[in-house]
């Protein structure tokens, strides 16, 4: 059977069809629990801040939902947060803020960055992986995100959520 360029292209487009249904899941997934993460930091220090005070909750509120504090300045909160007040979450998991970090650092990532679909890469026909592309100090940077590594933040997501809930129970806002 010969092969025809047809086919090739054909097979090409199919690759690079799954190739960005992959990358698409993945930043998908990646900016849902993300949210996640961030609407529980808000939920924690709304109601940390603002015990007993009901009047002040909704401005507290508004300060930690403002969609202008962004992901990492929240995560600087928590830091401050258990470590000043509740440095037995730290002992409890050792990780959380190293966690939360990459989490943070990887999400900015994700967001400003593009699916690398240069010939290059895709000539390798990887399927256990994606690569993006963006820009840091003014260089284009490559960023190759495996299978692995994606199933290894999932984890540290599920490890910071539970972190997270606990903090929520010491605080009594279950």
């Amino acid at each position: 059977m010969k092969i025809r360029k047809e086919d090739l292209i054909n097979e090409q487009n199919i690759y690079l069809a799954t190739y960005q249904e992959k990358a698409a899941h993945f930043r998908g997934r990646l900016i849902d629990v993300s949210i996640t993460v961030e609407m529980k930091l808000a939920e924690v220090f709304t109601n940390f801040f603002n015990q007993d005070e009901i009047k002040r909750k909704f401005m507290y509120s508004s300060i930690f939902t403002n969609s202008e504090l962004s992901f990492s300045s929240k995560s600087k909160i928590l830091s401050e947060l258990l470590t000043s007040f509740h440095p037995d979450i730290l002992s409890l998991f050792p990780d959380i803020l190293e966690n939360l970090n990459h989490i943070v650092h990887l999400r900015q990532l994700v967001d400003h960055s593009m699916v690398d679909s240069s010939p290059e890469f895709l000539r390798h026909r990887y399927n256990d992986r994606i690569q993006f592309t963006y820009f840091s100090g003014g260089q284009p940077q490559k960023l190759v995100v495996t299978d692995e590594d994606f199933n290894a933040s999932m984890r540290r997501v599920a490890m910071v959520t539970l972190a997270l809930d606990h903090l929520k129970t010491i605080l009594n806002l279950n």
